[in-house]
């Protein structure tokens, strides 16, 4: 059981697809609600890989019940048939290998009570899924976790040309979050997340131009201390420029 994954898409929130128009949602996330059978009832959901981010990874998986009823050890199981697919902005359904038979966009096992859509290196772009039964209403839970990456790692959080102290504070002011996170929260890397691989992309960039504050980046001390150096390296950054100007 990966706990990390599942705690990202608890805490990503509920989507709550709808009909006609896709409802909006976060790069990992989960619903749980009924879905009427036929065309024109899919229920759906945008997912959107952001410009200058490949998603390296996309994993969903769909389940429902079997209504089993009374007496239990006569009759078979009623068991809806519900499809899984996820379409491009055209509404093609995605196939990321075109060699083979194999459709990697669709799930649509008609035995069994579980479909599951896993894809790697998705471009750029927005992404529908949808979830759709052929026979029956049937309730059913949905989930999905997509791995991100940006195209050019970058530890400018500020985006105003440099890396400093100043970034370093974004960074120190939004580690741990854990879903959602921005290059503007201090996410480096383009994974969502705010952690320690973000600091080392740090420590590497302000270590070329000022190698005694990155010294004692990786060590993480207590925030007052090292609000204290970032500061300080602020100061001495707006002190060169003055001089400069």
């Amino acid at each position: 059981v990966d706990l990390y994954n599942s705690y990202a898409i608890t805490a990503s929130g509920q989507a709550t697809g709808t009909t006609g128009t896709a409802t909006a949602a976060s790069v990992n996330g989960w619903d749980f609600q009924t879905v009427q059978p036929g065309a024109g009832n899919e229920l759906l959901y945008d997912i959107i890989v952001p410009v200058g981010s490949t998603a390296t990874e996309l994993s969903v998986a769909l389940t429902w019940n079997a209504e089993v009823s009374a007496p239990f050890n006569t009759g078979d199981p009623v068991l809806a048939d519900l499809n899984l697919e996820l379409v491009d902005s055209n509404g093609s359904t995605i196939d990321t290998d075109l060699s083979d038979s194999y459709v990697d966009g669709i799930s649509a096992s008609d035995v069994d009570n579980v479909e599951h859509i896993y894809l790697t290196n998705l471009l750029p772009g927005t992404y529908t899924l949808k979830v759709s039964s052929l026979d029956s209403a049937s309730e059913f839970g949905l989930a999905w976790r997509t791995a991100t990456a940006f195209d050019t790692i970058s530890a400018d959080f500020d985006a105003d040309g440099d890396v400093d102290g100043r970034d370093f504070l974004t960074w120190q002011a939004n580690y741990g979050a854990i879903v959602n996170a921005s290059r503007g929260d201090g996410d480096a890397d383009g994974d969502g997340d705010v952690d320690s691989d973000d600091l080392v992309v740090l420590h590497t960039a302000i270590a070329a131009t000022s190698p005694a504050f990155a010294a004692n980046l990786l060590a993480v001390p207590e925030p007052s201390s090292l609000l204290v150096a970032a500061s300080g390296l602020i100061l001495v950054a707006a002190s060169r420029r003055r001089r400069r100007n």
